[in-house]
């Protein structure tokens, strides 16, 4: 009979592995891999820097750019690309490696196998991590790589050797360009680092020259979106805002602290469990009053506690919104999933506790029921967890997302199935950051939209879109929602307008959205009166499937 051994890394992986599978098939059972406006965003950003009018590396966008390129190459596979089910493809893999790092880190630091492997499992099955983890969303790549940086820092304030010292500011740059919390970790790492060589009493130059090593890696990510933003964007802070951004003096947050942790916490308690949370914070004063090793507990609490103040500092500026139904002036959730960001302290802090309390015991008559005591106390907590994944999983099924305001709104699934039903040809003019939803639903290769970040092909379009886009799908002008009626660059130009309706037809209208298709015989009476060549106008022939702006009209009036 054949044995096979698992290591408990091993074994972590293989449950990582189990239990994203599964999560997967929940999860497209009950329609939610692809129902948030972001998880469609970013499918799109991700299929669009191969499959655009305008294709490549201009199509990532200004949002941390690591998941839509890792996401490239799964979303050619157009089953994957539709279902959303390219995230999980991509994002299990980084579950496996989070749970790894965080017991790699609590082993590291409490030499207890036992305490690691309760801390790896812990994050597998939080109900949110693993949700995150199947759909095509940054969360689980961001908590993969922030427990990278803490597990390498922790080796390094252990022993000092240079590599580890690299491999966390390797870690730290790919934090950066996963969620922008990762910038967090500069600040916060460059701190750990000084304290601890000044506790060691390495002179100055040696301080330096640590830091500047371990800055010009760590830093690599946050120029690199910088120079993006700087090339493609105008500003090397173009990944700060956009014209979607809603005031931030709207949101009660703004330049209220008390105001931005009441919001984070409720948002944690929704994503971790109020017993976690409350525990997890609890922990920390008797870790800093009786702990003799400060340093190596509280550097990776501090490095995974990061996300949670760069979220405050954002939330008091006014900026994200972040809403829960229980405080005003909201009924519904937004971005309720920033309370995931600071898991990795809120399972590292309680196990810390239990690291104090098994030191305490081995010191006193209890010795021998320390191990006793330490299982049980980490039963306790995996107990707890178990409990908030039966809620949040069977009992409410996922709940927080069901109503969320970043669902894809009805009135753009009616758009979207007149589109899909009527579509012959043609380009769509659409403002797709407001209308991932319909990009990705249609099923029409996405080369066939024209967007905003389709720079001289978008502009061209919107300024005479009769000539370019067979298809129009607009903010209807009429509509209830003022912000989006404000920023709609479409509508702004183009709504209720005598001209464009000359040469539209309306197709399908509801109180948010409007879909228009060319008008081709007002388009051919222009032609005859103007002379034009009606074979060179792209929005009234099929075979016209890409053009040279900088020459197209000279096409069209070859004629005259």
């Amino acid at each position: 009979m054949i044995r096979v051994k698992f290591s408990k890394e091993e074994f972590l992986v293989l449950m990582a592995g189990c239990l994203g599978v599964a999560m997967a098939f929940y999860v497209y059972h009950l329609g939610l891999t692809r129902v948030l406006t972001d998880q469609n965003a970013h499918l799109n950003f991700a299929k669009l820097t191969v499959e655009s009018i305008t294709p490549g590396i201009s199509q990532l966008g200004f949002w941390p750019p690591l998941l839509h390129v890792l996401m490239i190459p799964v979303t050619m596979i157009d089953p994957l690309y539709r279902s959303g089910l390219a995230g999980f493809v991509v994002l299990v893999p980084f579950l496996a490696l989070g749970a790894f790092f965080l017991y790699r880190t609590v082993f590291g630091v409490t030499n207890n196998a036992t305490l690691g492997l309760a801390a790896g499992l812990l994050f597998l099955t939080n109900p949110y991590v693993l949700y995150y983890a199947v759909t095509p969303m940054m969360e689980v790549l961001f908590l993969a790589n922030l427990a990278g940086v803490a597990y390498f820092m922790s080796a390094w304030l252990r022993g000092a050797k240079l590599k580890f010292l690299i491999l966390s500011g390797i870690f730290v740059s790919l934090t950066t360009i996963s969620r922008f919390e990762g910038l967090m970790l500069l600040p916060v790492c460059s701190l750990l680092i000084f304290l601890r060589m000044r506790q060691k009493k390495r002179p100055g130059r040696e301080i330096e020259a640590a830091l500047v090593m371990f800055l010009s890696v760590a830093s690599f990510g946050m120029f690199g979106v910088m120079l993006y933003g700087w090339v493609f964007g105008g500003t090397p802070f173009a990944f700060t805002g956009g014209w979607w951004i809603r005031d931030p003096s709207s949101f009660p947050t703004q330049y209220n602290l008390f105001g931005s942790l009441q919001y984070l916490l409720h948002a944690s308690s929704y994503m971790l469990g109020k017993p976690l949370v409350l525990v997890s914070l609890l922990s920390v004063i008797p870790l800093f009053l009786f702990s003799s090793r400060r340093i190596h507990l509280l550097a990776p609490l501090l490095i995974f506690f990061s996300p949670f103040l760069f979220i405050t500092f954002t939330l008091f500026r006014g900026f994200p919104p972040l809403m829960v139904p229980e405080l005003a002036p909201f009924d519904v959730f937004l971005n309720e999933r920033y309370g995931l960001t600071w898991i990795g302290f809120a399972i590292v802090a309680p196990i810390f506790f239990i690291a104090l309390v098994r030191q305490e015991l081995m010191r006193t008559k209890m010795k021998a029921a320390s191990s006793l005591i330490v299982g049980f106390l980490c039963l306790l907590l995996l107990a707890g967890n178990g409990m908030h994944f039966q809620q949040k999983v069977f009992v409410e099924q996922f709940r927080e997302i069901r109503g969320n305001l970043g669902l894809d709104s009805p009135s753009q699934k009616e758009i979207t199935k007149i589109l899909a039903g009527e579509y012959d040809y043609g380009k769509i003019l659409v403002t797709r950051t407001i209308n991932d939803g319909l990009v990705t639903s249609l099923g029409i290769p996405l080369n066939n939209f024209i967007y905003e970040a389709n720079d001289l092909v978008y502009r061209q379009t919107i300024e005479e879109p009769w000539f370019f886009a067979r298809w129009v799908v607009m903010y209807n002008p009429n509509g209830e929602d003022e912000w989006e009626g404000l920023n709609e660059p479409i509508a702004l130009k183009w709504g209720n307008s005598p001209l464009f309706e000359r040469f539209y037809t309306l197709e399908g209208e509801n109180s948010l959205r409007r879909l228009y298709k060319v008008n081709e015989g007002a388009l051919a009476s222009l032609a005859a009166a103007q002379g034009y060549d009606l074979a060179s106008i792209p929005s009234l022939n099929k075979e016209k499937v890409m053009w040279n702006p900088r020459t197209i009209y000279a096409q069209i009036l070859s004629s005259n």
